[in-house]
């Protein structure tokens, strides 16, 4: 069952939640679309897809708590569904060979009263709207699986969304770690380094990878993401340069930090890999951006 979004539903989470750090394109969907949207397509609608195939919105989709570990976001999936940013599910009609910059075009409005939007307040806002749940319960071109839900409501049967939103206890998130800043020391006059330490080391420590950044709260309820030059887990290098007209804050806060206080620290992330399949590597940085490739020309 082929699932549709908008055009760029990583950048609606990124702006969601503006500390994560860009991620590739795509979260689970089979096909992205421009100027279409949950409050502007109804279910049943039928939408033409490249040159044969036809497809019709049978439901809206119901984030699960993979989304959030993808943002590293405990929040995601749920500001996911509470803002409309979750897709739809198809019913292919036609099958047909579609390929990316095929045309998406309506081929039939079955219904205009039910948005994918409308569907999903009262899935997650409006919950205890009898009257709009039994006309949900008994729309024939809502998918199975959404009625039933609005079925077991009518009879005063909710479902429990924690599962779904939060995952099990083995799916526990441990996105923080509290470091320790051991070391500060100037570098130039407006770039310092930072050598920070873990309160509690782990045995393991995982080390530097090529563009390795970590983000740590500061002061202020700041969040912001740094690359790590060298180290590992339990003991690595930020380089932070500080423009006092350009900086939101975070840089300034970093730069007035006393040695030895304690931060939170995410764990690390590295947001691309070097070919394995070459002997040499070419990189290029200019500025501060050197930072994050130092750790891969180590």
């Amino acid at each position: 069952m082929p699932t549709n979004s908008t055009a760029d539903p990583t950048r609606c989470c990124c702006n969601t939640a503006p500390t994560t750090t860009p991620l590739g394109p795509g979260v689970s969907r089979q096909c992205a679309s421009r100027h279409v949207n949950g409050r502007n397509i109804c279910i049943g609608n039928i939408i033409h897809i490249g040159r044969d195939a036809l497809a019709q919105v049978i439901r809206p989709r119901q984030p699960c708590f993979k989304l959030s570990y993808r943002f590293q976001v405990q929040e995601m999936s749920w500001l996911s569904q509470e803002r409309s940013r979750t897709g739809w599910y198809y019913r292919v009609l036609q099958e047909g060979f579609i390929k990316p910059g095929d045309e998406m075009a309506l081929e039939e409005r079955v219904n205009s009263a039910w948005t994918v939007s409308r569907v999903q307040h009262y899935l997650y806002i409006e919950m205890w709207n009898y009257e709009a749940l039994g006309a949900l319960a008994t729309l024939e071109l809502l998918g199975t699986e959404t009625r039933s839900i609005f079925a077991n409501r009518v009879k005063k049967v909710f479902e429990n969304q924690e599962a779904r939103l939060l995952g099990d206890s083995s799916a526990t998130m441990d996105l923080w770690a509290e470091n320790r800043l051991a070391q500060k020391q100037t570098e130039t006059v407006w770039i310092c380094s930072f050598r920070v330490q873990a309160v509690n080391p782990v045995d393991s420590p995982e080390d530097v990878k090529p563009g390795t950044h970590v983000r740590i709260k500061l002061g202020n309820g700041l969040i912001r993401a740094y690359s790590v030059v060298s180290g590992n887990q339990n003991c690595f290098e930020l380089g932070v340069a500080l423009d006092e007209e350009a900086s939101r804050g975070g840089s300034v806060f970093l730069h007035d930090y006393l040695q030895g206080v304690t931060m939170s620290v995410s764990k690390f992330a590295a947001m691309f890999s070097l070919s394995t399949e070459t002997d040499n590597h070419v990189l290029i940085a200019g500025g501060i951006g050197v930072a994050a490739l130092v750790g891969s020309a180590l």
